[in-house]
């Protein structure tokens, strides 16, 4: 599958009194269409720098990038907005207009700003409402919206104007966990049936593992590319946080605080589920799990409503136990 996007040798950050401040060097990238790339860093790192300089929102310092093997320099402001779509951060202050309105905005690059719609642009506008599931919603206002479904507007907004490639910032910023999980599925189910390239910047790291073809890891060494599971595999996760006193836990897929635990307890379980539920429990009651640890206390965990306790030396439960706060109780007063 060959590259709508890449770059050479790029260089972003910005101009502080005429000054050339690099934020990062020597980026080497490409985005290729029917997938979604999820960026990730910790705060500062530079993403939202790398994505406007993608995006063409602000200059690159040196190096060059190509859209569909043109240099981006080389676009006109008009052939830009028909290439590349843009969802800031930003809150969207568009109250006053129906979400009609809104996404019928997004045909400016084919019909100016005072252009009559065709039916034909009537049609792609209504086939991206429905692709965002607002339908039901196309003549409400925007100011009605919770802040999902707005999100999901501007995604409509950036289908209709047919670019091939759709740079998003924080898309989930704003959002609930429903929200979140939904639109980054919808993200990724529009770069596999449109063939767009998706680039999104995200702090869930959960959803950019199970949704994202590929992770670009930016911290302060550069950028690292990847599919997920290598990036886990290889525990490159570990470097988005390096020299704060977190991990990454690839049993759990989320971020850990380091604690040092002077206890340790084996956990095993019917299901990855079950056992995700009894390493939390163990981790927050200062309990460190290991398999094999040298404690005496194995941990066997049934069902939710069933889990037992072993002694390994003498090979018996030593309890039974019926659910997970019967479970909290007997770790809080055993040594």
């Amino acid at each position: 599958m060959s590259a709508i996007l890449s770059a050479v040798d790029l260089s972003v950050g910005y101009h502080n009194d005429k000054t050339p401040t690099p934020l990062h060097q020597y980026l080497n990238f490409s985005l290729r269409c029917g997938e979604m790339v999820s960026l990730c860093g910790s705060n500062g790192a530079g993403k939202s720098t790398l994505l406007r300089t993608i995006a063409n929102l602000q200059s690159a310092l040196s190096g060059e990038i190509q859209v569909l093997g043109k240099p981006l320099s080389g676009y006109t402001e008009k052939e830009l907005s028909r290439t590349i779509g843009v969802v800031l951060t930003d809150r969207v202050h568009a109250g006053g207009l129906t979400v009609e309105e809104v996404v019928a905005l997004g045909r400016q690059p084919y019909t100016g700003f005072f252009g009559r719609l065709s039916n034909a642009d009537k049609t792609m506008i209504a086939d991206a409402i429905e692709s965002v599931g607002m339908t039901e919603k196309s003549r409400k206002y925007m100011a009605e919206l919770s802040d999902g479904e707005r999100q999901k507007v501007m995604i409509a907004k950036t289908l209709v104007q047919e670019c091939p490639v759709v740079v998003l910032d924080e898309p989930t910023a704003f959002l609930d966990v429903a929200s979140r999980i939904e639109i980054t599925q919808l993200l990724h189910d529009i770069a596999h049936t449109q063939q767009r390239a998706i680039l999104l910047s995200t702090h869930d790291i959960e959803q950019a593992l199970r949704l994202s073809d590929q992770l670009w890891l930016l911290t302060k060494d550069g950028l690292e590319i990847g599919v997920p599971e290598d990036m886990m595999a290889n525990g490159r996760l570990e470097t988005l946080f390096d020299g704060k006193n977190v991990w990454f836990d690839s049993q759990t897929w989320s971020f850990r605080n380091r604690s040092v635990y002077n206890r340790t307890v084996d956990i095993t379980a019917s299901d990855d589920s079950l056992l995700k539920l009894g390493i939390n429990l163990a981790n927050r009651l200062g309990w460190g799990v290991e398999k094999n640890a040298p404690s005496t206390l194995k941990i066997n965990i049934l069902s939710v409503e069933e889990i037992e306790v072993w002694n390994k030396k003498e090979t018996q439960v030593v309890a039974s136990l019926h659910g997970f706060a019967a479970l909290s109780e007997f770790l809080r007063i055993s040594d």
